[in-house]
């Protein structure tokens, strides 16, 4: 009997398998002349390269990516509102520059080494939830990741003008040491709000005025399967902290500006700590624009 339900278990589950893949490839049929359209504009816009290495990355849309409400033609449009974004905003030399190393933003030593690299996501993998990856390093090590692409505003039906769309905000439990060390040096701020505070920094320059951040049950890799004590805070507190706005999806729109609470509603025994957590992220909101401006146009 046992072996009987677990036969219909796989039989059902290898059905729902088929069918699932049967709609991409008739979704692909009906749409292979915008495919082709989407690759050879990826490939004029000098990004061509990033999706040649992986066949599968080349179809990606047609799966679950970047936010679990989208659909295929979304998706699509999503990939392609990225790279005329960056085509038509960083330098001729950006698409090699970045495609052979990550980029190192900001530098800075206390005791431990810190740096900010920004760099492309593995396809397949991080390149599910984003275009764009912005880590914050410690000592050489990535302890923190945010995956981040520039779309189209009218894509989340949130009006005219390019917006930043966060699909991840993740960091590693067996790196917890170094995130706490961190945390420790650089006046109580953690990598994450940093990353947030120089993805601001970086709209700013590009003329954006709205940041969108997954909510954690739209997230296409923790969304619907959501561990509340986790990724609560990975996602939804981590943007309200940040000064989001919950929207009619469920997702979060973050300020282009820092959010610094009124020092009257901070408790009086915080208020120095506070004021040097202000500092640290303005240091790295200004800075940041020094060392991405060569690479714009």
């Amino acid at each position: 009997m046992i072996i009987k339900l677990f036969a219909m278990n796989r039989a059902r589950d290898h059905v729902k398998l088929l069918s699932q893949r049967s709609i991409k490839l008739f979704h692909l049929f009906i749409n292979f002349e915008k495919h082709l359209s989407l690759i050879n504009k990826i490939y004029k816009y000098g990004y061509w390269p990033i999706y040649s290495k992986s066949f599968k990355a080349q179809f990606k849309y047609l799966g679950d990516i970047f936010h679990f409400s989208m659909v295929t033609a979304t998706r699509r449009m999503f990939i392609l509102n990225h790279y005329e974004f960056m085509y038509k905003n960083f330098g001729q030399d950006f698409p090699s520059i970045i495609m052979n190393n990550d980029i190192t933003l900001l530098n800075w030593q206390l005791v431990h080494t810190y740096s900010i690299h920004l760099g492309i996501p593995i396809p397949g993998i991080t390149g599910r939830e984003g275009e764009l990856r912005l880590s914050f390093v410690v000592n050489g090590i990535s302890v923190y990741h945010i995956i981040f692409s520039f779309i189209d505003g009218h894509l989340l039906e949130l009006g005219d003008g390019y917006i930043i769309f966060i699909g991840a905000s993740q960091g590693s439990h067996s790196l917890f040491p170094l995130y706490k060390l961190s945390i420790k040096e650089n006046e109580c701020v953690s990598p994450q709000e940093a990353l947030v505070v120089i993805l601001q920094s970086i709209a700013i320059m590009l003329k954006i005025n709205k940041i969108i951040g997954v909510c954690a049950f739209n997230q296409i890799c923790v969304g619907r399967k959501i561990n509340t004590n986790i990724h609560l805070g990975t996602y939804d507190q981590l943007w309200l902290s940040s000064g989001g706005i919950i929207n009619f999806r469920g997702d979060f729109v973050i300020p282009p500006v820092p959010f610094e609470k009124p020092m009257a509603q901070i408790k009086p025994g915080n208020r120095a700590r506070r004021r040097r957590q202000r500092h640290f992220k303005r240091m790295l909101f200004n800075k940041i624009s020094t060392s991405l401006q060569p690479f714009l146009k």
